[in-house]
């Protein structure tokens, strides 16, 4: 097996583990159970489990800041390329979400520093994904295009209300409905 495939069989064992018991309850022995290698083998890819954790956070924030990449390039207007960015940002959140008791746990989690530091470094990328937005298509807006980092920062805070774990909390039906609603909202507040 050469070192990329047993790297990429060694976190995909360990997101399943910790998709089904948690961060806390993983451990290395048992990812490299998991994956068939030696503990040893393990360490020779990665430093510690938080270094696992942190590389499966940092993927998992990649699919979401790529949705929304690709749903502000889709529409013919302002209105349309916004309003794709953020519903593709919900629908790549909840996709994560999918099977097993602890999916979000990689994504946002309070008790891991690793998710922790990732889940800083991820609300930055899409302030600034959404900065590089408003600068690119800042024709279609009322706002001045110097300020719009902090634009994207209030948008960001917005939309927190749609990020794990609050996202969770919410009545799935009335959810999509509710972010339709603050996405005409935020809208009325850049456009003309």
């Amino acid at each position: 097996m050469s070192e990329s495939d047993r790297r990429l069989l060694i976190l995909r064992s360990a997101e399943r583990l910790i998709v089904h018991y948690g961060i806390r309850k993983t451990t290395v022995s048992d990812i490299a159970k998991e994956a068939q290698v030696a503990v040893g083998s393990v360490y020779l890819e990665f430093q510690s489990k938080d270094a696992i954790v942190a590389h499966i956070a940092k993927e998992r924030h990649r699919v979401i800041l790529d949705s929304m990449q690709a749903g502000s390039e889709e529409g013919r207007s302002f209105d349309e390329r916004f309003q794709n960015m953020m519903t593709a940002r919900l629908d790549a959140i909840l996709s994560l979400a999918g099977p097993g008791a602890h999916a979000m746990d990689l994504v946002h989690c309070t008790h891991s520093e690793s998710v922790a530091k990732q889940n800083s470094e991820f609300e930055q990328e899409q302030v600034d994904l959404i900065t590089k937005f408003l600068r690119k298509n800042g024709e279609a807006s009322i706002y001045k295009v110097d300020r719009s980092q902090e634009i994207a920062k209030a948008v960001m805070h917005v939309f927190a209300a749609f990020s794990p774990p609050i996202v969770f909390n919410r009545q799935w039906r009335s959810l999509r409905d509710e972010h339709n609603e603050v996405i005409r909202l935020v809208l009325s507040g850049l456009t003309a």
